[in-house]
């Protein structure tokens, strides 16, 4: 039949053939485009924002933590701490102003229910670092930064005197003096004194109770060290 058709019909017949062919390779087109401008939208609009923001609450978090663990180190000054408390705030508030921004975000179920456990977790920590900082503050009210070191300050300081008793019984016991040890703003622990400086009106009244004593004991060594050069034994 097709053979027995006018010329100008089998043009017209290709021609429409080739129109259909080409009307539905330009629907699949469309169609395929506007999966792609989906997408595209998504991912634009939501996957690379979601990523930005965990990036950031992820970056906020690590900066945190390694203010907190800083932190614990007791050689700090009271300057460092107090900066160091700044960064860990300003984390802190970074950190939770991009979980916010994430959690705004369209999510699937799955990143919902990790999302769950996440803030879960994050309330766990968050109030473990309240009772981190309350212990904090309150070793920083006693005004004793570091309580290890100030520990072996005071077993120095208490094994110095020891030593000096040691050293009077026996001037005493061989008549044989010693130079020293008479001065008690010279020793270890009356230098310490002069220079230790701490905001605790508790810790200061003890010390000052603490001055008169050692000021006598430091001036006995002299009235001991005369008396055995005077041979009165």
């Amino acid at each position: 039949m097709f053979k027995r058709m006018a010329l100008g019909t089998k043009l017209i017949l290709g021609f429409l053939v080739v129109a259909a062919i080409a009307a539905v390779i330009g629907l699949v087109g469309v169609n395929g485009l506007n999966t792609v401008d989906g997408h595209v939208n998504e991912i634009g609009q939501v996957r690379v924002p979601s990523l930005i923001e965990l990036a950031n609450t992820t970056d906020a978090i690590q900066r945190l933590a390694i203010a907190q663990t800083t932190l614990q180190d007791a050689r700090l000054t009271a300057e460092e701490r107090a900066e160091l408390r700044d960064v860990f705030d300003a984390a802190r508030d970074e950190y939770r102003a991009a979980w916010e921004r994430f959690s705004a975000l369209p999510a699937t179920a799955e990143e919902e229910h990790l999302s769950n456990e996440f803030e879960q977790v994050v309330g766990e920590w968050a109030a473990a670092n309240d009772q981190f900082f309350e212990l904090m503050d309150g070793v920083e009210e006693t005004g004793i930064l570091n309580p290890d070191r100030f520990l072996a300050h005071m077993e120095q300081f208490r094994g110095d005197h020891y030593a000096v008793i040691q050293r009077v019984n026996q001037m005493v016991r061989t008549g044989e003096a010693f130079e020293g040890d008479d001065d008690h703003t010279a020793c270890g622990f009356g230098r310490w004194m002069a220079e230790t400086d701490v905001d605790n009106a508790e810790f200061n009244a003890v010390l000052n109770q603490m001055r008169e004593p050692h000021r006598v004991f430091h001036e006995s060594v002299a009235t001991i060290r005369q008396h055995v050069q005077a041979g009165e034994q």
